[in-house]
């Protein structure tokens, strides 16, 4: 991963772009870190790990759900039960 600071990529960003096509690129202001370039293969990579990571984690969710005893009926009853208490709020 390189790292250009805000003055840099103003001036440069014809050869950033090339960079991104290579690896991710930081942009810094003050020093700090602001920012990930990402080229659109790499974020659509990190949007298909998040999907996936987030249906492993509903999947694990389920599981421990059901070892717990959770029944579609229990469920059922869980959800019209707050909803009833949303309605009594409105």
């Amino acid at each position: 991963m390189q790292y250009y600071s805000a003055s840099e990529l103003k001036n440069q960003l014809a050869a950033i772009i090339d960079v991104v096509q290579r690896e991710p690129v930081v942009l810094q202001k003050k020093g700090r870190d602001v920012a990930i370039i990402l080229s659109p293969t790499e974020y659509q990579n990190y949007q298909r790990y998040k999907r996936h990571a987030f249906v492993d984690f509903c999947q694990e969710i389920s599981e421990k759900a059901v070892a717990r005893g959770l029944t579609p009926e229990k469920l059922n009853d869980i959800l019209s039960t707050e909803q009833d208490e949303d309605s009594i709020i409105e």
